[in-house]
C-alpha cells in the first residue's frame, strides 16, 4: 500500500487492487493506475476537503466511484452521469471494498475502510483505512461548546474500541495550540494503527515536529509519519 500526500487532508492511497483519493480539493495529483477502479471519497462539503473539480479530473477513468458525505448534496449539484454513493453517519457500502462511516462532530463523516490485499486472493489479508475527515477533538478555549465536542468525539471512538487500521489519518491542527495534541492522543486510547498520518495542518508541518517531543506521544513516536513526508 502507497500513500502519496496531495494537500490538507487530501491523500492517494494505492493498494494492490484499487486507489483511493480522500478530500481532494487542490494540489498535483500523481498518475493514477486506469486498470484499477478508483474510488473518490469526500467527508463532508467544506471547502478544504471538497471541490466539484472530482467531478472533472477523472473523467477518462474507467471505474470511478464517489462514495460522499450526504451533506456534499445540499451544497452543490450532483452529475447524474457519475457513479455517486451519498453515505450518512453510521451507513455502510460494499462493493469490491467495504466502507462504514461515523459521525463527524463537525460536518459529514469519517470513513472506515477496508479491502482485500490481493487481486488473486480477495476473501484472504484485509487491509484498513481510518479517515477521519473532521471528527477531531477540537478542544478551543475560548468555545463554550468545546466540551460537547469533546464529549462526541469521545462516542465516535468508543465505535471502534479495539480496532487495528494500517493507516490512520486524524487531524493535528496547529490552530488549537497546546490542544492540537489531543485528537491523536485520544485515537490512541481507543484504536491502533501501524501508520499515523497528521493532517488538517493547514501547511505547518513543524507541528508533528513539536507533537513527537511531547512526553506524552511515547510509543506512538514511532508510527507518526515524521514531517518530511509532506514536504
Amino acid at each position: 500500500m502507497k500513500v502519496t500526500f496531495i494537500m490538507h487532508s487530501a491523500f492517494l492511497i494505492e493498494s494492490a487492487v484499487c486507489t483511493f483519493i480522500f478530500d481532494y480539493y487542490a494540489g498535483d495529483l500523481p498518475k493514477i493506475d486506469p486498470d484499477k477502479p478508483l474510488y473518490v471519497l469526500a467527508s463532508h462539503a467544506h471547502g478544504d476537503h471538497f471541490s466539484e473539480e472530482i467531478f472533472r479530473l477523472f473523467e477518462n477513468h474507467p471505474d470511478v466511484t464517489y462514495l460522499l458525505s450526504a451533506d456534499i448534496a445540499e451544497h452543490c449539484r450532483l452529475p447524474e452521469e457519475k457513479k455517486i454513493v451519498l453515505l450518512e453517519p453510521e451507513e455502510e457500502y460494499r462493493n469490491l471494498i467495504t466502507v462504514k462511516t461515523l459521525r463527524s462532530n463537525d460536518e459529514g463523516v469519517a470513513f472506515l475502510v477496508s479491502f482485500p490485499d490481493s487481486r488473486e486472493d480477495p476473501a484472504g489479508a484485509v487491509r484498513t483505512i481510518y479517515h477521519a475527515g473532521d471528527l477531531n477533538n477540537w478542544h478551543w478555549d475560548e468555545e463554550p461548546d468545546s466540551l460537547a465536542l469533546i464529549e462526541a468525539y469521545h462516542t465516535e471512538l468508543k465505535k471502534i474500541r479495539g480496532s487495528h487500521f494500517d493507516a490512520a489519518f486524524i487531524p493535528l491542527d496547529p490552530r488549537l495550540e497546546d490542544h492540537a495534541k489531543e485528537g491523536i492522543l485520544d485515537f490512541a486510547k481507543y484504536a491502533d494503527a501501524d501508520c499515523i498520518f497528521p493532517m488538517h495542518m493547514w501547511g505547518d508541518y513543524s507541528v508533528i515536529d513539536r507533537f513527537l517531543a511531547l512526553p506524552e506521544a511515547g510509543d506512538l513516536r514511532e508510527k507518526i509519519v515524521p514531517a518530511s513526508f509532506y514536504k
